[in-house]
């Protein structure tokens, strides 16, 4: 998990929060009943599938939560991934010493599996707006897809990409340019290719470049 950047999230809404602390309740429960018949030794495998479970549970609320904010945006996913991580690992330290091998590794493993699930939740998301990858296809599903793919990208760079101009890039937008022209070739080339700018095209965008 990539170390987050420094976004302050708002305070969630109570019934958000009662939800979070009704799967943690889960969470207990499933840990609870992992100890051994005479309740001395906790099957760790065991314990790490139920651990797994509800720290993906933590990051659906949580995500599920701050979007319904306006201003939710892209850059929001690594702190939610950090608390959700940090709700499941509170729970466990009940459960495991935190300064044991196991912990550490568990946490490692849980980092991970927040991170894959995000990566699919945002490929699901791209696959239900990809449109066909034809002439006729609507520019502004083409941008957002492409947007989808490589969260935070900037415009310029996306023009310089496709070795066309920002004045171009709002006239394609508006189908103010015909399809099939210069263009219009050069933005869907580059949109329908799921490359980003600097993979698409190598030499770096010059200063004051538009």
């Amino acid at each position: 998990m990539r170390k987050p950047r420094s976004v302050i999230l708002p305070p969630l809404r109570p019934e958000r929060l009662h939800d979070l602390e009704l799967s943690e309740k889960r969470l207990h429960a499933a840990l609870n009943g992992c100890y051994d018949f005479q309740g001395r030794n906790l099957n760790d495998n065991k314990a790490l599938e139920y651990l797994t479970a509800y720290a993906v549970e933590f990051l659906e609320l949580y995500l599920a939560a701050f979007s319904e904010y306006r201003q939710y945006n892209h850059t929001w996913t690594d702190p939610i991934k950090v608390r959700a991580l940090h709700r499941a690992m509170t729970c466990y330290q009940e459960y495991k010493d935190p300064n044991s091998f196991s912990f550490g590794v568990y946490k490692v493993s849980l980092a991970k599996t927040l991170d894959d699930h995000v990566k699919d939740l945002i490929q699901q998301t791209v696959d239900k707006v990809k449109p066909s990858p034809n002439i006729n296809a609507n520019r502004a599903e083409l941008r957002k897809t492409y947007e989808l793919q490589h969260p935070g990208v900037m415009v310029l760079d996306i023009c310089w990409a496709a070795s066309q101009h920002y004045s171009e890039w709002k006239r394609w937008l508006r189908n103010a340019v015909k399809d099939g022209s210069a263009p219009d070739r050069a933005f869907r080339a580059l949109l329908e290719s799921g490359k980003s700018p600097r993979e698409y095209r190598k030499a770096p965008r010059p200063d004051g470049w538009k």
